[in-house]
């Protein structure tokens, strides 16, 4: 049975439909209106004369659906929708309905006449040369599992709009739809356009419409909180829609705050699609392609601006073989804009030579204003010394320079109240963004509970539990029980010292064993998948391990002739087993295929493979380090990194790119354990998780992480899988 509601609001009708499968908001939007979007909502454009949402162009001819995300952390999109050109006498609702029919589907179709018998009794109260969109919830598994993490639980909330908003339009499952016609521009809380940004803007795609010699290049530069990456997503949307390319490149040399990975990577991305959402929504969408990406592995170039400037050389050429395509290039820089900040960003702009600078700066009494940048022109830029002290005074420039006003603001609303939380530091928008591409790579990973693979899990509940699911590779990284011990074990019988133990995991092991008829072979090149099989002759293929970054004199000292990194001699010894198992434990490492000329073959059967220098060389993703066991120098990694190049990675890169907190603090808790009598160890085990709690009981490599008082333990499942973990299941990468 289905259920029809009429309203008006702001010029506009508003028609919801309901029926026991569909739940949908039919909106008739009033010609020029301009809308602000919240929380999570598949639009489809249906009929009018175009649109825009976040600078993306929408036309109704081609009946597209996107997926918007608006959450608080950031500026919620806006819906802007066009005055009309045609000349109409009444509103076409035959042709509405023609196109609604394709988008309904035969099974809608008792839904479908309803919806238009409704709209065709307030047709005579609607402008004919409106525009209509057709709203649907939007969900999302892994938006879901990130908002049960205790910091993320309101994200995409519209409960402040509901309680505050004046001119509210629509208020759906999940999303909200506000007019902001009647707002002024410093009431407007969506993206706003200064008139150097519009013009700098249209310059942008006119000459990447009409100028095809040679592929445009747009570098963006400016202080932090100046609204870089909002501008560059919004310009992204404008190139892919308003001009015939079909892709644009982005170079990503912000390391601590990147947009299309995680942090700690410098990337090169082709972006076929709108950016609809902030960075941790990027990897639910088929939008963009990795071409090249490198992990300098921290948060700011300052640890080694030698290694930062080798990586990006390294990615950039990965765009010059992309030239003959005519891509569009997007360099996004980093917010630091003193010293050696400064120094860098003259050596971005010397290697990747743009067409265009585009400089974004704070005035007046906004924050930071004293960090705004020299004006870039090209006499500037001579005058700065390159790295290391690199003469850029005879360097060949040639772009124009377009000096942009920032136009953030302080997320307030028209009557001067917080609309949600903006407290959110970058901190918090890495772990959004580690989280979205974790969970998004691992929503169809193979898992210790039923019905797991694609499309078989519905929710995947809180990230750590999610985490502790899914069945990890076991890869060796030596082979310290010599050759007859250490060949590959079988699915169907395990050796009882190559599974995780109690003391091995840096997480609660699962127990409910699902059995994984996938292995991973050893061949020359790399590691093979197929089916697994008993092959007692094959030795384990073992991968070379290094650390990015250590403390000075720990783990690798500088060679003083080459200006780069090395093993040192006198410290080798703490890259034996232990230390290296223990500083890799419950991490994030970088799965990378290093230059077979750096790789350092093991002297012994219980010694690494090591690295001669700093490798500037492809990451295929990250992968965390679930346990390890020293006994048998297997690791067992929990990574969603496609089995179709996990055969070209013969290297782990260990950064200072940490975990969430909230995979450690708010790990499941059995209540099962809880119901039964406790002995005081006991609860004291269970009151500390792994890796968290007094420092004398890290073990080796590792420091202790304050415990947070407001991040209790916490309960996600009614049980969880904790004992017997001699049969939880692994993938073996051998």
């Amino acid at each position: 049975m289905s259920h029809v509601d009429v309203s008006f609001a702001a010029g506009s009708c508003f028609i919801e439909a309901s029926s026991h499968e569909n739940r949908l908001w039919l909106c008739v939007l009033e010609p020029g209106s301009r809308w602000i979007i919240y929380g999570r909502v598949s639009v489809t454009y249906v009929l009018g004369d175009g649109a825009l949402i976040f600078g993306a162009g929408l036309y109704s001819n081609e009946l597209r659906t996107f997926d918007l995300f608006s959450p608080f952390t950031h500026t919620p999109l806006d819906l802007s929708v066009s005055l009309g050109s045609t000349i109409l006498n009444q509103f076409p609702t035959d042709e509405l309905q023609s196109r609604l029919s394709k988008v309904f589907g035969p099974e809608s179709e008792s839904l479908l006449l309803t919806v238009i018998e409704k709209l065709k009794g307030v047709t005579d109260k609607i402008s004919p040369l409106s525009s209509v969109f057709l709203f649907k919830p939007l969900k999302s598994r892994v938006c879901d599992s990130i908002e049960e993490v205790r910091r993320f639980r309101d994200i995409f909330s519209i409960e402040p709009i509901l309680k505050f908003s004046k001119s509210l339009a629509v208020a759906g499952a999940g999303f909200a739809l506000e007019s902001a016609s009647s707002l002024d521009d410093r009431s407007f809380l969506g993206f706003r356009e200064s008139e150097e940004m519009k013009l700098s803007t249209s310059k942008v795609v006119f000459r990447a419409t009409v100028d095809d010699t040679k592929p445009l290049r747009i570098l963006l530069c400016g202080p932090k909180n100046v609204g870089k990456s909002t501008y560059m997503r919004y310009l992204v949307n404008r190139l892919v829609t308003s001009t015939t390319k079909e892709a644009v490149a982005v170079l990503d040399c912000d390391i601590g705050q990147t947009e299309l990975t995680p942090a700690g990577m410098m990337s090169l991305t082709l972006i076929s699609k709108p950016l609809l959402g902030p960075p941790f929504t990027h990897p639910l969408g088929n939008s963009s392609r990795r071409v090249r990406q490198c992990f300098f592995g921290d948060l700011t170039p300052a640890t080694n601006p030698t290694f930062y400037v080798q990586c990006l050389q390294y990615v950039f050429d990965a765009y010059k073989q992309l030239e003959l395509l005519n891509y569009p290039l997007l360099i996004n820089t980093m917010g630091w804009t003193q010293g050696l900040g400064l120094t860098l960003l003259a050596e971005q702009i010397s290697i990747t030579k743009p067409n265009i600078i585009l400089q974004l700066y704070q005035r007046g009494r906004q924050a930071h204003v004293k960090q705004n940048l020299p004006s870039m022109t090209v006499e500037t830029v001579r005058s700065i010394r390159g790295w290391p002290s690199r003469d850029l005074s005879t360097e060949s420039f040639d772009y124009e320079l377009f000096l942009i006003p920032s136009a953030a603001q302080s997320p307030m609303g028209a009557n001067g109240l917080p609309r949600g939380r903006f407290d959110f530091g970058a901190p918090d928008h890495r772990d959004l963004t580690f989280l979205g591409h974790l969970l998004s790579e691992l929503a169809d990973a193979p898992t210790s509970l039923p019905g797991s693979g694609p499309n078989g899990r519905p929710h995947l509940g809180h990230p750590a539990s999610h985490l502790l699911d899914c069945i990890p590779y076991h890869v060796h990284l030596a082979h310290p029980l010599g050759r007859a011990e250490s060949v590959k074990p079988s699915a169907n019988k395990r050796s009882k010292n190559d599974e995780p133990s109690a003391e091995d995991l840096p997480l609660p092991a699962d127990t409910d064993a699902a059995t994984d008829s996938r292995t991973e072979k050893s061949t020359e090149d790399g590691v093979k998948i197929g089916l697994e099989e008993d092959d007692d002759d094959e030795e384990p293929w073992a991968l070379a391990v290094h650390i990015l970054h250590p403390p000075v004199g720990v783990f690798e000292s500088k060679n003083r002739k080459s200006g780069e990194f090395a093993v040192n001699v006198s410290n080798s010894s703490l890259y034996d087993l232990s230390t290296i198992m223990a500083c890799l434990n419950a991490t994030v490492v970088a799965l990378c295929e290093v230059p077979t000329e750096l790789l350092i073959p093991p002297p012994s059967p219980d010694s690494l493979t090591l690295l001669s220098g700093l490798p500037v060389c492809e990451c295929y993703g990250l992968a965390i380090v679930r346990a390890v066991n020293p006994d048998t120098g297997v690791i067992y990694l929990t990574t969603g990194v496609s089995t179709d190049v996990l055969p070209k990675v013969n290297a782990l890169l260990r950064g200072r790119i940490d975990l969430p907190q909230a995979l450690f603090v708010e790990q499941p808790v059995p209540r099962a354990a809880f119901s039964r009598p406790q002995s005081a160890p006991q609860l004291r085990q269970l009151m500390y998780p792994p890796y968290l709690g007094p420092q004398h009981s890290q073990g080796a490599g590792r420091t202790a992480v304050n415990q947070r008082r407001y991040y209790p333990r916490v309960q996600h499942h009614n049980y969880h899988r904790t004992s017997d973990v001699e049969h939880t299941p692994t993938r073996h990468l051998t």
